[in-house]
């Protein structure tokens, strides 16, 4: 029986016959490099009899599935010191919803000065590949290699962080391609010491914004600082009474030091009253500005940017931001406190006594230890949970918005079944994640519990051989108890701001996208966007190899009618977003009543004209708020000539509660051909001069769709229609026919059914 391959034989056949990749990597024969490869060579072996350890490959998580490619090119980039963001690589890489190529990411990484190329490789040539490199991984994926041994392979899957996976494991998911990077020159590096603001600091710089300020940052400071000194008072009066109360002395000594003790009791109860308002109100503005800044910034964005993000995975984002509230409002905010108090401690320990100092220091040096693999651990295992929680989430979603097509195919259960697999994985990484922190919860309280015992038993010691007070030792062990509750406190913040460091991650993604272009007349809308201009338009997708759109020419007037038909995929709904202004022209000038479409403030103009296509969505509501929603200063008169005009008023008045019935998200309850009308409705209710229809009467019947168009154009409304094919076209004032994203034919039906041409085959 002969062995099973390691790798796909047809794939590495296909990715060997590619140009662009240089011979097998550890197949046998020696690999020439070139003399960049020969020095490069060269300077590891000096680094490696210098003793030096190298640097590891910084970590960059994807955002979303399609950032595998751009996240990894950033890994790379930044470990030959060259600083990149990943919004700015995914930006020159134009990945879009479908990723980028390899070809694509050498290209890019060339444009930041770092030169590479395509390989092959088997698996026992990943020994012989530098770290940075870049492997192609279930032929949908990409990974950062760091280094590999004789019995497992550590590298670093944008997806999930650092992994150490075993040969057979790498065998199952290498492809055999691989792109192997050239250390820049130092004129091509970037210096990391350049970045500002919040890109210094990655995702943690968000956190600035949280942080309190101003007043409220005196105050908290003032009342931090009066409950600081606080914390030294019972070391300094367990010294004080141990030095002075002696068995029949005096007792008003002791009186007064009750008394003393006992205001200060009251003092530290209004200090820490005072504080916890404080922070709760930080809190509450934590609250406010995650959730709300982040719903408002992600509704600002424009619309290209939802297009390569799954509708489940912005729903976590949001989710989660809420779940941050507690970390940053509490956490943070006690985690400054903490840090203060242990400096604070520290200076007193080593004042009171320089010798058991070095004790405590040392056992501080192994809680700190412990914190920081505790960070990278949580960190890692959080990034798991979030990527296998967000999978579970986005499939979810999507069994629940196609339950119909489910239901009528009979797979109901095969699909509850795959999303009950991923919620199984997700419930088992987060059972692996929270036995880690127990573990290292459990060992950071244990040292919490030794140190004392280890400086008490130090101290007697001490006192023994007669180099230290009874007293002196007592607050000595005083001070100590009290360092470790800090660290205690610290341990817990940087357990918890090490989970939440993948959330802040993707909310940073979502926080740093540049809102929707207000243009140079923001504010501003036109006088009749009814009459459009396009001249030699071309547009193109991300991450699309060719354009959807070119060489578009139109022109419209105000009160016609223009359809737009074509079979699918001929770019028909792309031409009305651009209409729209849901999408800019990638080249090309697209110009509404003289001004051109990127001057103009979008939002605004969006507001004028009205745009409804076949999958317009319903609110959970009623319908009249359905159908006021956007226009909420409409009367009634206006809203029943809105209704009318869409030829559903008697429909709703037939029903039981009329207006005031409510409906499901997504219009359950109501049939096709009544969606359809109620979202036309809710677009007439503002007044539209300009009215685009993208299928929007697909569910009507050929009449009806004939007196809706009849009472449109009888209103003055420019409306441009855009189908398969349309039973109405008599009525046309233009017809614009779309083949391959091309305009094939253009004029009146009457011109074009002489012209005998593809438009006979669509009308």
């Amino acid at each position: 029986m002969t062995d099973r391959p390691r790798f796909r034989t047809e794939a590495l056949d296909h990715h060997q016959s590619r140009d662009g990749l240089g011979p097998p990597v550890g197949a046998g024969a020696p690999v020439r490099r070139s003399a960049g490869w020969a020095e490069r060579a060269a300077l590891l072996r000096a680094r490696l009899r210098a003793g030096r350890r190298l640097a590891r490959v910084p970590v960059c998580f994807q955002t979303q599935v399609s950032d595998c490619g751009p996240a990894a090119l950033v890994m790379a980039l930044r470990h030959h010191g060259i600083e990149a963001e990943l919004d700015t690589v995914r930006a020159r890489a134009d990945s879009g919803r479908n990723g980028a190529s390899a070809r694509t990411l050498l290209d890019v990484a060339r444009s930041f000065g770092l030169q590479g190329r395509g390989v092959r490789a088997e698996l026992d040539g990943l020994a012989h590949l530098a770290a940075g490199t870049i492997l192609f991984w279930n032929f949908n994926h990409f990974v950062v290699l760091e280094s590999a041994a004789k019995d497992h392979v550590d590298v670093i899957d944008p997806a999930f962080g650092r992994r150490r996976l075993s040969r057979a494991s790498v065998a199952e998911s290498f492809t055999g391609v691989a792109l192997e990077f050239e250390p820049p020159l130092a004129a091509a590096r970037a210096a990391r010491a350049g970045r500002g603001g919040a890109d210094r600091f990655g995702p943690w710089g968000q956190l600035r914004r949280f942080l309190p300020r101003g007043r409220e940052l005196y105050r908290l400071a003032a009342v931090s600082a009066g409950l600081m000194a606080f914390e030294l008072v019972l070391p300094l009066t367990t010294g004080y009474l141990v030095e002075n109360i002696e068995p029949g002395g005096p007792a008003g000594r002791l009186g007064i030091a009750a008394a003393g003790l006992g205001l200060l009791v009251l003092l530290f109860l209004v200090l820490q009253l005072v504080r916890s308002f404080l922070v709760t109100r930080r809190q509450a503005v934590v609250d406010k500005q995650l959730t709300w800044g982040v719903v408002e910034h992600l509704a600002s964005l424009p619309y290209d940017w939802f297009t390569v993000r799954s509708s489940g995975d912005l729903a976590m984002r949001v989710r989660t931001s809420t779940a941050l509230n507690q970390v940053l409002g509490l956490g943070a905010v006690g985690a400054v406190f903490d840090s203060l108090l242990i400096v604070i401690y520290l200076i007193a320990i080593v004042f009171a006594n320089p010798v058991l100092a070095c004790l405590v220091i040392l056992l501080t040096g192994f809680q700190a230890a412990l914190m920081a693999a505790t960070w990278r651990r949580q960190t890692s295992m959080s990034q798991e949970v979030l990527e296998r929680q967000t999978k579970a989430q986005t499939e979810l979603v999507e069994l629940l918005e196609s339950i119909t097509t489910l239901k009528a195919s009979g797979v109901e259960g095969k699909a509850a079944e795959r999303w009950s697999h991923s919620l199984v994985r997700e419930v088992n990484k987060r059972l692996a994640a929270r036995r880690s922190l127990a573990v290292s919860t459990s060992l950071s309280r244990t040292l919490q519990f030794g140190a004392p015992v280890a400086v008490v038993l130090a101290g007697a010691w001490r006192v023994l051989d007669g180099h230290d007070s009874l007293g002196s030792a007592l607050a000595f062990m005083a001070l100590t108890i009290g360092l470790f509750a800090p660290l205690g406190g610290m341990f817990e913040a940087a357990s918890q701001l090490a989970a939440i460091r993948p959330t802040l991650a993707r909310l940073d993604d979502v926080l740093r996208s540049a809102p929707e272009p207000r243009g140079v007349l923001a504010g501003t809308g036109v006088h009749e966007p009814g009459r459009i201009t396009a001249e030699d338009v071309a547009f193109r997708y991300p991450g699309a190899r060719r354009p959807t759109l070119s060489g578009i020419t139109l022109k419209t007037s105000p009160g016609e009618f223009v359809a737009v038909i074509g079979r699918s995929g001929s770019g028909k709904s792309t031409l009305g977003m651009l209409l729209a202004g849901l999408h800019l022209p990638t080249s090309g000038a697209l110009t509404v009543d003289g001004v051109d479409l990127a001057a103009l403030d979008r939002p605004t103009y969006r507001a004028q004209i009205g745009y409804v296509n076949q999958n317009a969505h319903l609110f959970g509501g009623s319908i009249r708020d359905n159908i006021t929603f956007g226009a909420e200063d409409i009367d009634a008169a206006e809203l029943v000539e809105a209704v009318r005009l869409a030829h559903v008023h008697e429909e709703i008045e037939a029903l039981p509660m009329g207006y005031n019935t409510l409906v499901g998200p997504g219009g359950h309850g109501l049939s096709g051909g009544q969606r359809q009308r109620i979202v036309l409705a809710r677009a007439l209710a503002r007044k539209p001069r300009l009215l685009i229809l993208d299928e929007a009467t697909s569910a009507l019947d050929p009449a009806l769709e004939q007196e809706i168009l009849d009472g449109l154009l009888a209103a003055g409304v420019t409306v441009v229609v855009i189908a398969h094919r349309l039973t109405v076209l008599d009525r046309a004032d233009q017809v614009l026919v779309l083949r391959d994203g091309r305009i094939v034919e253009a004029g009146t039906p009457a011109e074009l059914a002489g012209s005998g041409g593809e438009y006979l085959c669509l009308s």
